[in-house]
């Protein structure tokens, strides 16, 4: 006798990280050819820093990576040549995001800063309330930070001004946004996912999870997924 697949126990509709996903395209194809099909080797090793923290993030050209001692590091693909580094006071707790020309990355005392990602320079910084828990989301000309104090907040790509801040009360853990980058599906410490409206700032739905979950959202097939434990 067949017995049914069990289904898994979390399941919500949130899409996931572009830049985790090959693109905005989500097709799990990133550039710059494949692996090889018949044998793994390596191809360079450099030390870039004591001790790697968090998720590396890449456009392609250059790998940019956090320390355990809050040291961001750019790295070229090709070889591992590290084309610039920028120091933070502590480490942070979530991953930097490539957005168009900059790198985006917020620190435990709730500044965000974004670095040009060619030189590392700072192009702008602002301040915003708690520390940022979430990678950066990109939404149109703003990117889109959460924080531990509950803030949700939208900055200008260009200068880093404020555009609409939204304070939920709850620690936000993880996020994407939307293909058509119209919305933010966010998942936050309270076992809720929400989507917020990118323009402006406003909850469109809430839906509380059965389980915790602190994993990136993933879409697939036109529907989106979160995976919990307990």
């Amino acid at each position: 006798m067949t017995r049914p697949v069990a289904r898994p126990r979390a399941v919500a509709q949130v899409p996931d990280q572009a830049h985790e996903r090959g693109g905005p395209s989500r097709s799990g194809v990133f550039p710059g050819g494949g692996l090889g099909a018949t044998a793994a080797r390596r191809v360079y090793s450099v030390r870039v820093s004591r001790e790697v923290a968090l998720n590396a993030v890449s456009d392609g050209q250059t790998l940019y990576s956090f320390s355990q001692r809050g040291l961001l590091v750019a790295s070229r693909l090709r070889d591992g040549r590290l084309r610039w580094s920028h120091p933070f006071k502590r480490s942070p707790q979530a991953a930097p995001a490539r957005v168009g020309k900059l790198v985006v990355a917020g620190d435990p005392h709730g500044r965000v800063w974004a670095l040009d990602a060619a030189t590392g320079k700072v192009v702008w910084r602002q301040k915003v309330v708690g520390a940022v828990s979430m990678s950066p989301l990109p939404a149109g000309d703003t990117v889109v930070i959460g924080t531990r104090a509950g803030r949700l907040v939208a900055l200008a790509l260009r200068d880093g001004a404020m555009r609409w801040q939204v304070k939920i009360r709850r620690v936000f853990l993880a996020g994407a946004a939307t293909a058509d980058g119209s919305g933010l599906i966010l998942v936050s410490s309270d076992r809720h996912v929400r989507r917020v409206d990118a323009k402006r700032g406003v909850v469109v739905w809430h839906h509380r999870l059965p389980a915790s979950s602190v994993v990136c959202p993933v879409v697939a097939g036109g529907a989106a997924y979160v995976l919990g434990a307990g």
